[in-house]
């Protein structure tokens, strides 16, 4: 989506600067979601906590013989009540899996820091980048190495002997990080494209972009504890929940507590925000299309009502299968490219405004 905006609307002067540096940030987009989805895989193999120390050097190498897949199998039984209570039948060959995707997760992340830090000094090197954009892509490699903090954070919740797993507020705000991350990277390489000057788009549609975001957050925030409290088990049917529109127990003497921690709770919340932000994608969609939107700026409605749709759709499946790890990943990749289509849908709105003024 994003390499089709580079290499369509670069107009040939621009592309001699710009372009080297657009691409470079397509690849840090492409490694940013490539994290996300692993993310959301190592949660759904129940793989998070199988590696128990962080070792940002030494951690770039797995075991490399028998002695060395035991000792890590013995800290991993002997850090957390996971192994106890959720497998507890495990043997090392069934633990190399695990190990192996929370690894790799790591490693990703690891590797995203060289592919955003070497290309970066070359084109300061070369002066491709000016100081502006050289100290936002310096603050999104700080903030990058912080999430990696985080990540481990999140981990530490659950090395725990009475847990089973990690706090679902600390695996949502990975999430949230994680995405905000990929957000300033995609409003970053769209500030780099040069914008077709047509008239402004409606006023609208700004305001209309920002709350779509804002519901789309707290709707991925709601995913994230749907996952962390492992809620999408709960009432595997739909629409309704076994039958019921609000089932008995959903909300009990503390509301705000039960929109938190309670899973039957969270799984409804869930529910209702998906159709909420089908709804409003349908709208803007609709309210877009009247209103004859810029070109660029109808092409991003096109995208978040496209997205919606299937992220409706996968979320659906992913509930009536009880979560199966594949369909449960995809829905986070989807997830991820409908944020990605909300940020260029304001990018957009917000660059043909600037337009506009210089008119």
């Amino acid at each position: 989506m994003l390499s089709a905006f580079a290499t369509t609307n670069m107009p040939a002067k621009k592309n001699s600067s710009s372009r080297p540096v657009v691409i470079w940030l397509i690849v840090v987009y492409v490694f940013i979601l490539a994290m996300i989805v692993l993310g959301g895989v190592t949660r759904l193999t129940e793989s998070g906590l199988s590696i128990v120390k962080w070792e940002p050097v030494l951690g770039v190498l797995p075991p490399m013989n028998d002695a060395q897949w035991h000792e890590r199998f013995q800290a991993y039984k002997s850090a957390t009540g996971q192994a106890a209570v959720l497998f507890s039948n495990l043997t090392v060959e069934q633990f190399k899996p695990l190990f192996l995707w929370e690894f790799v997760h790591r490693l990703v992340g690891r590797l995203t820091g060289f592919v955003v830090a070497i290309p970066f000094v070359i084109f300061l090197l070369k002066r491709r980048i000016g100081k502006s954009l050289a100290i936002k892509i310096a603050s999104a490699f700080v903030f990058g190495g912080l999430q990696g903090g985080v990540g481990w954070l999140m981990v530490a919740t659950g090395l725990q002997q009475d847990m089973t797993h990690v706090s679902h507020y600390a695996l949502a705000a990975h999430l949230v990080l994680a995405l905000t991350l990929m957000s300033f990277i995609v409003w970053l390489i769209l500030d780099l494209l040069p914008a077709a000057r047509s008239r402004a788009a409606p006023r609208w549609s700004r305001a209309a972009a920002f709350v779509f975001i804002a519901v789309l957050v707290l709707q991925i925030i709601y995913g994230a504890f749907t996952a962390g409290l492992r809620a999408g088990h709960f009432f595997n049917t739909f629409p309704t929940m076994n039958g019921m529109w609000i089932p008995p127990g959903t909300f009990g003497a503390s509301p705000m507590r039960d929109l938190l921690a309670n899973p039957m709770t969270v799984q409804w919340t869930h529910r209702l925000l998906a159709w909420l932000l089908a709804g409003f994608a349908a709208v803007i969609w609709i309210g877009g299309l009247k209103s004859k939107s810029p070109g660029r700026s109808r092409a991003t409605l096109h995208l978040v009502l496209l997205f919606t749709l299937l992220q409706s759709g996968l979320g659906i499946a992913t509930l009536l299968l009880n979560v199966p790890v594949w369909l449960g990943a995809l829905h986070q990749f989807n997830a991820a490219l409908l944020l990605t289509a909300a940020v260029a849908l304001l990018q957009t709105n917000l660059q043909h405004k600037e337009l506009c003024i210089e008119k």
